[in-house]
């Protein structure tokens, strides 16, 4: 983290380095300050969707589903072929209760090659299941 800090010190318009200090405090639990990190990095690079999909993350930690589900929602409309766009959407939209919803996001985020988290599909599925 001190070398990623150093760096963005002393080149503050270098996107990458305020996306790797964001990775790296999302990583350590912090996301209140990861948000603040990548919202530097998307200032600079606005049309990352791995960066948008990792400010999302942040948000989706702090409980805020509603600015997450739109930060996914960013993500997805910035590149239709990035898998983890579509792995938070199903994520989110399950937390929310949007389950058939979550159930379209995890189907396309497997048709691009991505493995489900352990057991979320089973989950789902239940959760579907017992919605009616």
């Amino acid at each position: 983290y001190f070398h990623y800090a150093k760096a963005a010190a002393l080149t503050p318009e270098d996107a990458r380095c305020h996306a790797a200090l964001g990775r790296t405090a999302l990583q350590e639990g912090r996301a209140q300050e990861a948000l603040a990190h990548y919202e530097r990095a998307l200032e600079l690079k606005p049309d990352s969707a791995a960066w948008t999909v990792e400010y999302g993350r942040c948000l989706y930690e702090l409980k805020d589903d509603a600015a997450a589900l739109a930060a996914f929602e960013k993500a997805r409309a910035l590149d239709e072929g990035y898998a983890p766009a579509y792995e938070r959407l199903a994520v989110v939209h399950w937390r929310m209760g949007a389950y058939d919803e979550a159930q379209a996001h995890l189907d396309r985020f497997l048709a691009l090659g991505g493995t489900a988290p352990e057991g979320f599909a089973d989950r789902l599925a239940q959760d579907r299941a017992a919605s009616g």
